[in-house]
């Protein structure tokens, strides 16, 4: 009697929302939109048009794979050549020390040659897809994530060093080729490779602000740089990796992983006895409920994803909203959701510093007419032939002014209040509190 009892409801139950679940997936596959990883994922193209292959040169990060992929090189990764130069290189970019003669030697030396030269040819090719092991699942490795920051630390250093000793077509080289690898990392629909190609983006603007007002940049340069700095591909890169996130996160109910692979070895033996039961048949009806929970959530998120982050703000649901649509009998969903409230924040202020770069590059274009830069930056649409854009944060032109014989220009930055242009190295702050994000040239 107990066994009929507790089966009427689970039967329907388990039925009811496996219909419900069931008319949710179709319509993501009549969307067009993955449901696995491997639908979510890029294909891999011919090896010679491929510059994972080239980047690899440099890299040296397939000997870990398993099973090695045809192509690969031996030898130490790019981020293990010499840890303490690489120190050396980061000082310099954050602005903390001048570059040591050592450093500058080694910055130099034969054995870097080689790499960037690597990393300067695969930037200029077309596709980058990496040989990532997806089956992995959360397990999944992106060692060459890691590479992709330092090769754009070394590349921007050697572009402000040729800025400052004024070989101005190199810098402009290296310019493009920071810019092009952060491309090339927005082929992979992951939200780490987008988290990584946000923080490329804030290594090379340090660098180019070191170096627009050391340079004259001819005209057509300044158009083909600012080509390659438009920053609209950020958003529909955002909006894959959150695919590619909905689809790893659908991995995690279907059984295939093992508890230990998200539960740390500290819990205590109940809630591993907890979640067994929950992978069990008699948690069928909690797992299709935690699904359809997922992906309204999902929902939720990537339709304040589409807005700016001075619409939606830090507006993100939280736990009494997770309880609300289900939260409290979604516990997986409560594991998965929460990693994601930042990440438009994180988008807009990699436009911004892009948008930077384009008011900057018709700065020194205006410069070189008018011998000074302007008061205000009404001037400057008369002087490029690209639209001067407004801060994505206020949704109003950037902050600027004159400061002797350079300026500050400025975002309001996340927090969306103007502070007058003093950046978080200035306030003491994190780069999104209390302050703002400054492109500042000295002249």
């Amino acid at each position: 009697m107990l066994f009929v009892v507790l089966a009427i409801p689970w039967t329907y139950f388990n039925i009811t929302l496996g219909m419900k679940l069931e008319e949710e997936l179709e319509e993501i596959r009549e969307a067009g939109q993955p449901l696995t990883l491997q639908e979510a994922v890029p294909k891999m193209p011919p090896r010679r048009e491929n510059a994972a292959y080239v980047y690899e040169e440099a890299f040296r990060v397939f000997q870990v794979w398993e099973p090695t992929p045809e192509g690969a090189v031996s030898g130490t990764m790019l981020t293990q050549l010499d840890p303490e130069m690489q120190k050396q290189v980061h000082k310099l970019l954050d602005g903390s020390e001048p570059l040591t003669d050592d450093a500058r030697k080694w910055l130099f030396s034969a054995e870097v040659e080689r790499r960037l030269d690597a990393i300067k040819r695969a930037s200029k090719m077309k596709r980058c897809v990496f040989p990532v092991n997806w089956e992995d699942g959360f397990g999944t490795l992106f060692p060459h994530l890691a590479q992709f920051r330092e090769a754009q630390r070394l590349v921007t250093a050697r572009m402000m060093i040729a800025g400052r000793e004024e070989r101005t077509d190199e810098a402009l080289e290296w310019c493009k080729a920071g810019l092009r690898m952060s491309e090339h990392v927005g082929e992979e629909p992951t939200l780490i490779a987008f988290l990584v190609r946000v923080a490329m983006i804030e290594v090379l603007s340090r660098g180019a602000q070191d170096i627009c007002g050391d340079i004259a940049l001819p005209e057509a340069q300044a158009a083909s740089i600012g080509g390659l700095a438009a920053g609209d591909d950020l958003w529909q890169h955002l909006h894959r990796a959150m695919e590619s996130e909905r689809a790893l996160g659908l991995s995690l109910f279907d059984g295939s992983h093992q508890v230990q692979d998200f539960i740390p070895d500290e819990s205590p033996a109940d809630l591993e006895h907890l979640w067994l039961l929950y992978y069990s048949p008699i948690g069928a009806p909690l797992r299709k409920n935690d699904q359809l929970t997922f992906l309204n959530l999902y929902e939720l998120f990537v339709e304040r994803m589409e807005h700016s982050w001075r619409e939606v703000g830090d507006r993100w649901p939280d736990q009494q909203e997770y309880a609300a649509l289900g939260g409290r009998t979604a516990p997986m969903t409560m594991v998965l959701m929460p990693v994601f409230s930042r990440a438009p924040m994180k988008r807009d202020a990699a436009i911004a510093r892009l948008d930077q770069f384009h008011i900057a590059l018709a700065l020194n274009l205006y410069r070189q007419e008018h011998e000074e830069y302007p008061r205000t930056l009404e001037p400057l649409a008369g002087t490029v032939d690209w639209p001067i854009p407004d801060d994505i944060f206020s949704g109003e032109p950037f902050g600027y002014r004159r400061e002797g014989d350079g300026y500050v220009l400025w975002s309001v930055g996340p927090d969306l209040d103007d502070d007058g242009g003093v950046s978080a190295d200035e306030a003491g702050a994190s780069w999104f509190e209390d302050s703002d994000i400054v492109w500042r040239v000295s002249g």
